[in-house]
């Protein structure tokens, strides 16, 4: 819900993930993109990614206007978060969880709200 109206009431946002390969292979990359408008995207901004070409169509299918040049490589040390007009951030942080023993766990994300 706080993602939704950020969203509508923003004039440009940016994302920072950390591996560009992942989070497209997650639900969050379906998420987000789809509750965001395409037109306020200022940019992408990920630390690893192994396969770039593969990432960046999974993003171009969910926004078709997100060209490659808005997709770029930094040094960014957030799992994931979104960035709204410089004001407010909504940060994912991963805990891992052990589910059955030591060598099966998950990542489950938890989010807050920055203001700036």
């Amino acid at each position: 819900m706080l993602l939704r109206y950020f969203a509508e009431e923003c004039e440009n946002f940016q994302i920072y993930v950390y591996h560009l390969d992942d989070w497209t292979k997650s639900e969050w990359c379906g998420r987000v993109l789809s509750i965001l408008n395409s037109k306020k995207l200022s940019m992408i901004r990920y630390t690893e990614c192994y396969n770039f070409k593969k990432a960046l169509s999974v993003i171009q299918r969910t926004m078709p206007e997100c060209s490659k040049d808005k997709v770029i490589q930094t040094k960014e040390t957030s799992y994931l978060s979104v960035a709204f007009d410089e004001k407010y951030i909504i940060i994912g942080v991963p805990k891992d969880v052990v589910i059955i023993d030591n060598n099966t766990h998950i990542h489950k994300v938890e989010f807050y709200l920055q203001v700036m």
